[in-house]
């Protein structure tokens, strides 16, 4: 309280420098409301790009020749891709009911020609062929899974202009697919 006392009596020199010092917090003040209240937008977008970066650095490595000059060992390059499926989710199921649809369209169709032949509504044990079983789905939402995964290669492969294009195997990808962990590293 010793300040606020000597700020009572009329010293001028202390008042300016009260102003002063003030004038330097309202100033201090104004701008952390402008950094943390006006620029908080501006400042979550630049977070966004500055927090990934891709940098390459490409490893520089001469070919290792023997004494005659026949090359040992060179260069490849090596391409790693990790999928998470479960982001393919969404593209899976709608190829899977799309193919399911048409499949109950094409069996329909044979029922319906079946029907016409014979003259009548068929029985119940005569329209079991003409039912897709949930062993028939299950192929169905296996193919569909492939399919998708399989295209998304091979349009990465051309993006990336890679010089033989990227396979997969059926049988591991299910077998893949079908663990907990839903990654896909190729």
């Amino acid at each position: 309280m010793l300040f606020f006392d000597q700020l009572k009596k009329n010293d001028p020199q202390l008042r300016v420098l009260a102003i002063v010092i003030l004038s330097g917090l309202c100033v201090l003040a104004a701008g952390l409301w402008w950094v943390q209240i006006v620029s908080a937008r501006d400042y979550r977008v630049n977070q966004v790009t500055q927090s990934v970066r891709t940098v390459r650095i490409p490893a520089v490595r001469g070919k290792i020749t023997d004494r005659n000059g026949y090359v040992l060992a060179e260069n490849q390059a090596v391409y790693n891709i990790s999928l998470n499926l479960d982001d393919f989710r969404k593209p899976f199921n709608s190829m899977a009911a799309n193919e399911r649809f048409r499949l109950r369209k094409d069996l329909k169709q044979k029922r319906d020609a079946k029907e016409k032949s014979l003259g009548r509504h068929l029985t119940k044990e005569e329209t079991k062929p003409f039912l897709l079983s949930r062993v028939q789905v299950e192929e169905v939402e296996k193919q569909a899974r492939y399919a998708v995964s399989s295209n998304l290669l091979a349009e990465l492969s051309s993006v990336l202009r890679l010089p033989e294009p990227l396979l997969l195997n059926p049988t591991n990808f299910e077998h893949h697919y079908l663990r907990p962990a839903h990654f896909l590293f190729l």
